[in-house]
């Protein structure tokens, strides 16, 4: 796993904000995907924030094209916010964002 990788989990009061800072990788998918799963089980809705990610490869869009359909089947509310110039990039060169819940 990248060093300077990290996953921020901030509990508002209805909803829960995750924000991945470096790279979305092999490494590092689990940690986002975790920290996703857990913030599920609590009040309101998850706020996906991909402002600080560095990088992103197609485990990294695997996990968000998993996380928007699980949200759907399970009833939870999932916003995907700004996805970064690379995140952005592999998402538009794979025509995945009409499956995913983008905001800006």
């Amino acid at each position: 796993m990248p060093p300077k990788f990290r996953v921020e989990v901030e509990v508002h009061a209805d909803h829960v904000q995750v924000v991945p800072h470096g790279e979305i990788d092999m490494a590092t998918v689990d940690l986002v995907a975790s920290a996703v799963r857990e913030a599920t089980g609590r009040r309101g809705g998850v706020v996906l924030d991909l402002r600080s990610v560095s990088f992103m490869d197609v485990e990294g869009l695997r996990l968000l094209l998993e996380l928007s359909e699980q949200s759907s089947s399970e009833g939870w509310l999932l916003t995907m916010f700004r996805p970064s110039g690379p995140a952005r990039r592999v998402i538009d060169l794979t025509a995945s964002a009409d499956q995913l819940p983008l905001a800006d």
